[in-house]
């Protein structure tokens, strides 16, 4: 699912995406990715390994059972009847007994945007008294999983809808996001440069070159503007390729390693597990 608001022009009539409450929502995002959709059922308890970066965010309704969830450290249960947007870009872990959930897992086109929801310390909870049309267009759109809902447009256009619903309460929560990336100058450069090479991890001095900067006065424009250090920002976009890959397709872990810029499997198998809290095999499993 895309959304565009940069393809518009002065006649195209924006679509008005209501709350929970009824209450109009502004937006602005680039795009939503939809990375998974469908029923999920633990029929046995069951404790995740970890805990363990989550890169995508997630919107859940707990069908049944009970289940609970740490984000950074701090449980949550998670109810039955109730929804839940979990952020992405955080160590979770997660607890189960007899648990059955639907699920939309997201991220946002714009890589700032997405690390802007990650701010999020909780999974927020919302009920079906205030999030009924959220919970109808999860019901509608879950059996048919991504495959089928392209053959749905109504269907899809109703989970859009709810998942840019559950992006701005997200926002909301997650406070005033960092100022969005300036469009030219050194840390425009940066970002071109970064978004190019982050497979092979530049050094600073590299990065600061195609800025025209100084390593020094890079690496502190940089960090003040996009939340993250140069080196940073290059390391989450390179593992969120590699996440990308293990999850979604049938890769070996060395093919895997050799497309993601590692010529050492065992290297970017520590790499993966110091990251995300998780070996390769374990990451994909999961």
């Amino acid at each position: 699912m895309h959304f565009h608001p940069e393809d518009m022009d002065d006649h195209t009539a924006m679509l008005a995406i209501l709350s929970a409450t009824g209450r109009p929502v502004p937006l602005a995002t680039t795009a939503v990715l939809l990375r998974g959709l469908g029923r999920y059922e633990a029929l046995a308890g069951w404790s995740t390994a970890g805990p363990y970066r989550n890169l995508g965010h997630s919107f859940y309704e707990i069908v049944s059972g009970e289940a609970a969830i740490a984000v950074d450290g701090r449980w949550q249960p998670l109810r039955p009847g109730c929804l839940y947007a979990i952020p992405g870009h955080r160590q979770v872990q997660r607890r189960t007994s007899g648990f059955v959930h639907l699920h939309a897992d997201f991220n946002l086109g714009s890589f700032t945007d997405d690390l802007h929801l990650g701010r999020l310390d909780r999974a927020l909870e919302f009920t079906l008294a205030t999030a009924g049309p959220w919970s109808h267009a999860l019901h509608c759109a879950c059996p048919l999983g991504i495959t089928g809902l392209a053959a749905q447009p109504a269907t899809a256009l109703a989970l859009e809808g709810t998942l840019l619903g559950v992006i701005s309460a997200m926002r909301k929560a997650a406070g005033p996001g960092p100022p969005p990336p300036p469009r030219d100058g050194p840390v425009a450069a940066a970002l071109s440069f970064l978004d190019r090479h982050y497979m092979h991890m530049p050094a600073l001095a590299e990065t600061a070159r195609a800025a025209g900067r100084s390593p020094a006065h890079l690496h502190a424009c940089f960090t003040a503007a996009i939340g993250r250090t140069p080196a940073a920002y290059a390391l989450d976009r390179r593992m969120g390729e590699a996440h990308q890959l293990l999850t979604a397709t049938a890769l070996s872990v060395a093919l895997v390693a050799q497309r993601c810029g590692y010529a050492d499997p065992l290297h970017f198998s520590r790499v993966v597990r110091q990251y995300f809290g998780r070996s390769p095999s374990k990451l994909r499993a999961g």
